[in-house]
């Protein structure tokens, strides 16, 4: 974004920066979009505002950020580029660049890799006609074209490939898919899901690891790991996957995002031999077993492991949870490796802890530093981070063990040992995380397993507090009905009708209004 004034950064960035614990955490949507808003509120005032974005077809969040320009068009100059798509763009479309100008760029980047070749400017005359008139206006077609061409070695194979190009970039792909020997066929296939449905790009290493792990055993074997910056393209064409060097060090990408679509959206209409599957669900899940799989192998104290020898451990630690909670319907098999990695008080689910904390990542590092039997005792049990998470059935899984381990009732069980109401974790007791992140089925259970609505602790101090300052209005209801008090007060927010207030939650306001005035 650019505006022609420049006083250095915007108060709402920085206020923004300080909520995200100074850049250690990611902002949410709705702090982006308000954030944007202000700046853009006081640009209007200012002087002239500029958006640019690039590829926006690139992106995954496409509508939510379409939707969002055409809000704030009204404020500021917005200008997107994307390759064509009729339906998609026919809201917002203003200029549609014909192909003729497309080729004139085409032109300019044939010439150059002719120079390049060294061809002759007769071989390089007919590269250019059978280029641009089999292109239609695809700068990636052509690209693809050059590479092939650049790889052959006589004017005689050169001219014979001319005569038999690829109608399009299908075509192209689905040549590079029949050329997949079937011995590299899963590996090529766990490359594909990891790229198209990881949550940051993977190094090159860490696609190393991925290989390096058997699904079947639910093994890693160090012993495995391959050499893939020299042998990447012996299993997967440089037209489908490309290895680009950033400065955080080589990363493992699709190499153009016509490849996703392709893998994604287009299997059922290519007639390659091999055909992968490619769908979210499948995706989410074998991501999160081998990010388990993997942290699962840190078993006999963290201190006898160094990061950099371990270049997944990273992602695996902070992402798991997330593809975990992709899954609609967990199968066994992931299951049963999330039990084997929330096992309270194991050395993998401490070590997992002491790489990532999952409600408040800014005390990983602090937790880095402390002993064994120090981190026992500051990190959360699986409890609260079930709860947190939203994962119903593993927290009633691990209270059923808690009660077969210790008693016939559980209600028994559960007031005896504290275990819903137990402390611990940033927002307090399991019940005050699950109202905080929304979870109502999860807030439901606590509640009718015994959850106390009114202890406090955490940051925000109490379950009803921390829904209310949310805006969680369902959460708020089921909180009420189970007797919570409206009049405790916690911190700076107040009262909970204090800390809705605040936040203009206007309808949770009355609720809480309502019941105040019902028990007094």
């Amino acid at each position: 974004m650019a505006s022609n004034e420049a006083n250095g950064v915007h108060p709402s960035l920085e206020k923004l920066y300080q909520h995200c614990k100074a850049g250690l955490t990611q902002p949410g949507t709705k702090h982006l979009e308000s954030t944007l808003y202000e700046v853009l509120d006081v640009k209007q005032h200012e002087g002239w505002s500029f958006i640019v974005i690039d590829a926006i077809d690139e992106c995954m969040e496409a509508d939510l950020v379409t939707r969002l320009l055409l809000n704030i068009s009204k404020t500021c100059h917005v200008a997107v580029t994307s390759r064509f798509h009729p339906q998609a763009h026919n809201s917002w479309l203003v200029i549609n660049l014909e192909v003729d100008l497309i080729n004139a760029d085409i032109t300019l980047h044939i010439e150059e890799q002719s120079r390049k070749n060294k061809w002759s400017p007769k071989l390089s005359q007919e590269i250019h006609e059978a280029l641009i008139k089999g292109s239609h206006g695809q700068f990636r077609w052509v690209d693809c074209q050059l590479k092939t061409l650049q790889a052959l070695q006589t004017t005689r194979a050169i001219r014979k490939a001319l005569h038999r190009l690829p109608k399009d970039l299908n075509s192209i792909y689905s040549d590079c898919l029949e050329r997949i020997d079937m011995a590299h066929y899963q590996d090529v296939e766990l490359i594909f899901l990891w790229l198209i449905y990881a949550k940051k790009p993977i190094t090159l290493k860490a696609v190393e690891e991925i290989l390096a792990i058997d699904l079947n055993e639910q093994t890693f074997d160090a012993d495995d790991r391959i050499n893939l910056e020299a042998n990447l393209h012996k299993v997967v064409d440089s037209a489908l996957v490309v290895i680009n060097s950033t400065k955080d060090g080589k990363i493992v990408q699709l190499a153009h995002i016509s490849v996703r679509d392709f893998l994604m959206l287009e299997n059922e209409r290519i007639g390659a031999k091999y055909i992968f599957d490619i769908n979210d669900q499948l995706a989410h899940s074998i991501i999160a077993q081998t990010c388990i799989i993997y942290l699962l192998q840190f078993d006999n104290g963290a201190r006898s492991y160094k990061l950099e020898d371990w270049p997944l451990a990273i992602y695996a630690a902070e992402f798991w949870p997330i593809h975990f909670s992709k899954v609609k319907n967990v199968e066994h098999i992931l299951f049963q490796l999330c039990k084997r990695i929330m096992r309270d008080n194991s050395p993998q689910y401490l070590n997992w802890q002491k790489l990532y904390c999952l409600d408040d990542p800014t005390l990983s590092r602090f937790w880095l530093r402390l002993n064994p039997q120090d981190i026992e005792t500051n990190i959360p049990k699986p409890l609260y981070y079930a709860a947190y998470q939203g994962w119903t059935n593993l927290l009633q899984d691990i209270i059923k063990e808690a009660q077969t381990q210790n008693a016939t009732n559980m209600l028994n069980v559960l007031a005896s040992n504290n275990i819903i109401n137990i402390m611990g974790g940033r927002y307090g007791t399991p019940l005050q995380a699950a109202a905080f992140k929304n979870h109502i089925q999860t807030v439901d259970y606590l509640l009718s397993a015994g959850a106390d609505p009114d202890i406090q602790g955490g940051e925000y101090g109490t379950a009803l507090h921390a829904a209310a300052y949310m805006g969680h209005k369902e959460i708020v209801n089921a909180l009420l009905k189970a007797g919570a008090d409206v009049h405790i007060k916690k911190g700076i927010h107040g009262t909970a009708l204090q800390a809705a207030a605040n936040n203009g939650f206007v309808e949770i306001v009355d609720l809480l209004q309502a019941d105040a005035n019902s028990s007094d």
